[in-house]
């Protein structure tokens, strides 16, 4: 009833009592935002053009806490985000089947833009005959995934491991 925001067990500070009380909560508040930030929540930019597999990956990523997953069903979309918040972006999760641009293209794309060469991309797609899998590796993909090998929950752990590796090159 004293005011003290928290127990401390440590009876070497016993009696000690933070001068701004606020001030200190939003530090510890501040903090575990910006932690937040810098490590597992990034946002997670899905291309994908299925849509009810799009929305279960989105929906598997908020329930895990993983971070926010931005789903795009072409990969035009995909480049809109980019060049809108590419910053706050941690990883790429590509289907290489898409109408339109496919996914290599896209791929080789985002490669040769400075801005967005370094985001990693995992390829998750239906099929990955040797061909496309070395085309997609010669552009640097973090991981390339055949969907029907792996349980989806699987697939979102190999996903968020690479997001929280990878460190964003950001402006600021």
């Amino acid at each position: 009833g004293d005011g003290v925001l928290f127990h401390h067990t440590d009876n070497r500070t016993e009696g000690f009592h933070w001068p701004e009380k606020i001030g200190y909560n939003d530090h510890i508040i501040k903090f575990g935002v910006s932690r937040m930030e810098g490590t597992r929540f990034k946002k997670i930019l899905v291309v994908e053009d299925e849509v009810s597999l799009a929305r279960a990956i989105e929906l598997k990523f908020e329930k895990l806490h993983i971070g926010q997953a931005v789903v795009t069903q072409t990969a035009e979309e995909a480049l809109i985000v980019l060049e809108k918040e590419g910053e706050n972006i941690g990883v790429i999760w590509l289907d290489l089947r898409l109408p339109r641009m496919d996914g290599l293209e896209f791929l080789a794309r985002i490669r040769a833009s400075e801005r967005f060469k370094y985001i990693p991309v995992v390829v998750v797609s239906a099929s990955g005959t040797p061909a496309t899998m070395e085309k997609a590796h010669t552009l640097g993909v973090s991981d390339y995934i055949v969907k029907s090998d792996f349980q989806l929950q699987d697939i979102i752990a190999r996903v968020a491991d690479i997001a929280e590796r990878s460190t964003p090159k950001t402006n600021s």
